[in-house]
């Protein structure tokens, strides 16, 4: 019989993942560079991490130093926000609150997102796509 592998954290160099009270969190670490190919490696551990399993995503953007525009059209594509019921993006800084809104605007990812300040109001917001299966 095969056995089946159960992911519960996951990192990367760029990445830390983990599934936190039905909310997949997205750490990204301090100077962390984004080209297509580490986004779509991103998306595949996101995948193992929340087991198939649709939920929100809490993604931390303050320590995301640079994303390739391809990276980012992927990253609003259907394949990426597969099993996403709604992404919770933490900003602090105008360049990570630019990245933001041209994510968002530029390339309408295909459920809600929203900036927050805060990690807490975050959650808050995330807790009715929860609820969304």
């Amino acid at each position: 019989m095969k056995q089946i592998e159960r992911f519960h954290y996951l990192e990367s160099k760029n990445v830390e993942l983990w599934v936190q009270n039905g909310v997949i969190h997205q750490i990204f670490k301090p100077g962390a560079e984004l080209e297509l190919e580490d986004l779509q490696r991103l998306v595949e551990d996101r995948m193992k991490v929340s087991e198939g399993r649709l939920m929100p995503a809490y993604v931390d953007l303050r320590q995301l130093l640079f994303i390739d525009p391809k990276a980012m059209e992927y990253a609003a594509s259907k394949e990426a926000t597969a099993l996403l019921t709604a992404a919770a993006f933490h900003v602090d800084n105008i360049m990570n609150k630019l990245l933001f809104n041209i994510y968002s605007d530029s390339y309408a990812p295909g459920v809600p997102v929203k900036p927050f300040a805060c990690y807490e109001q975050a959650l808050q917001w995330l807790e009715y796509y929860k609820r969304i299966n």
